[in-house]
Formats: structure tokens, C-alpha cells, sequence
């Protein structure tokens, strides 16, 4: 075998050698595995609250469900127990007045709190539960609540250390350091020896010591089941036993002006009932009963429990949800002076905008028309006045003159008369009319004094050709 073909066997056998091992990883590293994933149908999507509206309806409660608070309070609430499922936009002080009266009456309303508002003034505007019950939403920190899951374990690891004392450790020692006498030997005689089976003492005989049983010790008390770090517990009342409720990230914080629960969790930081005339108040630091948190720890009996506290003839409502007001409807709320002002403003100008008689003219020329009534007062006022006539006419002759002379030098030689004739043979003009308006006095009548002007008009006109 030559060098050529022992190279074309070693470099198949490499190919094959490194085919079988793409084989077998791809079979071992890349093996087709099934994952689980949750799936949402549409009804659930559109409805977060659908598994706690079957779980009570197969309870055999009545839930009526509505989309937002505003569809639900047009009238008055006809239920036992009003369960606002999502508190993310803003209850009106209009909209917690008809609850708070709603539920003196012997209702029960189930909300979450609302964080702290900015200002104390506006707390009244935005948060209206949470102000008149002095309640409110904070967020604890990560680093929070990984120090109290820390802290939490040894705390439990320390209650079972005190205990009861056992029998043995009770029974005092052989040594005699109590002082007391022992029963050791005697509890240890046959059963012949013991004061129910003996015979009666003679004379003869020493009597035999009663023998006293010692009591039997209790058990010792069964260490208390250690609570998950993540969850909660409340007593509802009526219940035998308490329920358990998932943490999350919210908590409650209450001040001084807030009145006494009538129940809640052990810290009162997650649920929170209060007393309000008939009826009762209960806040929550989360909403437990969403679908994606039903299943979690006793969360599904709880909401039974709660539906069981409202008139049982009476269904309960879910409100989906707090309707955010359309910025109209703020604007209203907010400036209702603003808009009336504006609103009597447009009805001012529409009705001097109507007011008005026939067709719409059209807009007359001011500039043209202020000028001319210029000119026809001056020349009025110049008619009526003393020396106004000759006054108006000389002007209007230095000025015809001015121009002649400054197109025709060679007529400054000429006498007055002279010029007349050279003019109106130049402009083939009467005489007679450029005599009247070079050298003779105004005249008395508007007519000849209008012919007058023109002459001059005329002339003045020509030059400047």
C-alpha cells in the first residue's frame, strides 16, 4: 500500500470516527425532553377573578360580577359583600361615601389599601379608605426580608429547648441531696408488699408503710408546627382553627389616628378588618383571590369565609377594577368654575356674532375712506374759514409754479401776463381760464373755484411729464 491510498484510509477512518461521535452526542446531550407550561384559556385571561366566581358559585353563592365601580354604585348596592378585585386607579371621595354608608348598613367591603399620598390634602382626594381608616400600603425591602428569613430560624430552633422535665429527671437522686425519702425500694417490692393486697397488722407484726403511687407525668406538649417564612396566620372568627396566608412583597402600616381590628393576621400587616356601623372594613396588603393566587395556601377558604360574613340572601359583587374619570369628567371635578366661566364666555361671543341685520357686508376699504374724509374736512373747514379760500388757492399756485419753472427755466423771464399766454398757447388752454387761476382772486362760488384748482391741476400735471 502505497503513501497515497494509506492516507485515504486513515483519513476515513477519521471521518467515521468523528461522525459516530456526533451521533452519540447529539442523542445523549440533545434529547428531546417535555416541559409543562401553564396555560391560560381566554376566559381566564379576560377575567382575573374567574376561579374565585366558580369556586363560590359552586358554594352556592350568588356573584354577580361588574366591570368597573362607577357601573356598580349607580344605584344602590344591593349585595352582602363587595369584593374590589384590582385597586390600581383612584376611588372618588363621592365613590367611598356610598360604600362607607353601603356598609353601615351591614354590608362588607373587601379592598386593598392604597399607598401614602404625596400631601395630606390630597390623601382625602385619591385614597379615601385608606384615609379615613389610617391604613396604608408600604414595600418592604429585598434586603428586609432576607434578614428576616435569617433570623427566623434560629428563633424557632429555640422554643422547643424548654421543655418539660422527664419522670427520671423529677425523681430525686440515690445520694439523698433532696433530703427526702425514697420510695425506690418500695415501688420495687413484689406486688404482695402494696397496701391493697396485705394483710392487716397485728400486734406481732411491724405495720407495713403505705405505699403511695407516684402521679403520672403528662406527655410533653408537642413542638409547635414551625410557620413557612412566606406565610401568615389569621383567626377568622367562627373558625375552629386559624387559616394561612401567602406573603408578598406589600405590607400594612397603620397610625395613630386608626381604630382597633376586630381581627386580623398575627402582625396585622396583611389583613386588617375594622368595625364600621353594621358592617365591616376589611383591607388587605394584597389581593389573595386572583386566579394566579387562589391555589396558594388557605386562600380559597378564606374567600369562602369572607363571602360568609355579608347577608347570606344577598349576592356577592366582584368589581373588577376602579375606572380611571375621563379627563372631562376631571376637569368638571376639579375646576367646575373654570369651565362655567368658559362656557358663558363662548355664549357671549356667539350671540354678538349673530347680532346683526340682513347680509354680511363685505369690509370696507378704511384706509382710502379715512384719507379722503380727511381731505373733505380740511377742505371744508379751509372753505368756511377766514382767508381759508386764498389761503388753499396760493399753496396750489406756489406749487404749479415751483414745478413749471423747474421743467421750463426760460418762463421766469416772463411777465405775468406773458406767461399766461405762453402757457395756454402751450397746453392749448383759454386764456381767460389761466389768467383766472395764475393771477385773479378766489373765486366766491364753489364752481369757479373748483375750475380754478383744476386749471392749476392741469398744468402742474403736464410739466411733470
Amino acid at each position: 500500500m502505497n503513501a497515497p491510498q494509506r492516507n485515504q484510509v486513515l483519513l476515513t477512518i477519521m471521518s467515521l470516527l468523528l461522525g459516530a461521535v456526533s451521533v452519540w452526542a447529539w442523542f445523549h446531550y440533545m434529547e428531546r425532553t417535555w416541559q409543562s407550561s401553564p396555560y391560560r384559556s381566554e376566559a381566564a385571561l379576560s377575567n382575573p377573578m374567574l376561579a374565585a366566581e366558580r369556586l363560590l358559585a359552586a358554594r352556592g353563592q350568588k356573584v354577580v360580577i361588574h366591570n368597573t365601580l362607577t357601573g356598580a354604585l349607580r344605584g344602590t348596592p344591593d349585595a352582602g359583600v363587595i369584593l374590589v378585585a384590582n385597586n390600581v386607579n383612584v376611588m372618588t371621595p363621592a365613590q367611598a361615601e356610598q360604600l362607607l354608608a353601603w356598609v353601615a348598613k351591614g354590608g362588607v367591603l373587601i379592598n386593598t389599601a392604597d399607598t401614602r399620598a404625596n400631601s395630606e390634602a390630597n390623601a382625602s382626594e385619591v385614597a379615601p379608605l385608606s384615609t379615613q381608616f389610617d391604613t396604608w400600603l408600604e414595600f418592604t425591602d429585598s434586603d428586609d426580608e432576607d434578614t428576616a428569613q435569617v433570623d427566623e430560624p434560629a428563633e424557632a430552633d429555640s422554643a422547643p429547648e424548654t421543655t418539660a422535665e422527664t419522670p427520671a429527671e423529677a425523681a430525686p437522686s440515690d445520694d439523698g441531696e433532696t433530703g427526702e425519702p425514697t420510695l425506690a425500694d418500695d415501688a420495687a417490692s413484689p406486688p404482695e408488699a402494696t397496701a391493697d393486697t396485705a394483710e392487716p397488722a397485728t400486734d406481732d407484726t411491724e405495720p407495713v408503710p403505705e405505699v403511695v403511687e407516684a402521679p403520672t407525668p403528662a406527655p410533653p406538649a408537642a413542638p409547635k408546627t414551625k410557620l413557612p417564612h412566606n406565610m401568615v396566620e389569621l383567626q377568622l372568627p367562627g373558625l375552629p382553627y386559624p387559616l394561612r396566608m401567602a406573603r408578598q412583597g406589600g405590607y400594612l402600616d397603620w397610625g395613630g389616628d386608626a381604630p382597633e381590628p376586630e381581627w386580623g393576621d398575627t402582625d396585622g400587616e396583611h389583613i386588617r378588618a375594622y368595625r364600621h356601623g353594621k358592617g365591616q372594613v376589611i383591607l388587605l396588603s394584597h389581593m389573595p383571590f386572583a386566579n394566579d393566587n387562589l391555589r396558594e395556601a388557605d386562600h380559597g377558604e378564606l374567600l369562602v369565609a369572607l363571602a360568609g360574613l355579608g347577608n347570606a340572601d344577598k349576592p356577592l359583587w366582584i368589581v373588577q377594577g376602579l375606572d380611571m374619570p375621563t379627563w372631562q369628567e376631571a376637569l368638571w371635578a376639579y375646576v367646575p368654575l373654570g369651565l362655567i366661566s368658559l362656557g358663558l364666555a363662548l355664549l357671549l361671543w356667539l350671540w354678538s356674532a349673530v347680532m346683526r341685520f340682513g347680509p354680511l357686508l363685505p369690509d370696507p376699504q378704511t384706509d382710502r375712506r379715512a384719507l379722503m374724509e380727511h381731505i373733505d374736512a380740511s377742505g371744508r373747514w379751509l372753505w368756511h374759514a377766514r382767508n381759508g379760500r386764498i389761503t388753499l388757492l396760493q399753496a396750489m399756485r406756489n406749487a404749479t409754479l415751483a414745478q413749471l419753472l423747474r421743467r421750463s427755466p426760460d418762463l421766469q423771464r416772463l411777465q405775468p401776463d406773458a406767461l399766461a399766454q405762453q402757457l395756454a398757447e402751450r397746453h392749448k388752454l383759454p386764456l381767460e381760464l389761466v389768467d383766472l387761476a395764475l393771477h385773479k382772486a378766489p373765486a366766491n362760488h364753489p364752481m369757479d373755484f373748483f375750475r380754478q384748482i383744476q386749471t392749476l391741476q392741469t398744468l402742474r400735471t403736464s410739466h411733470e411729464r
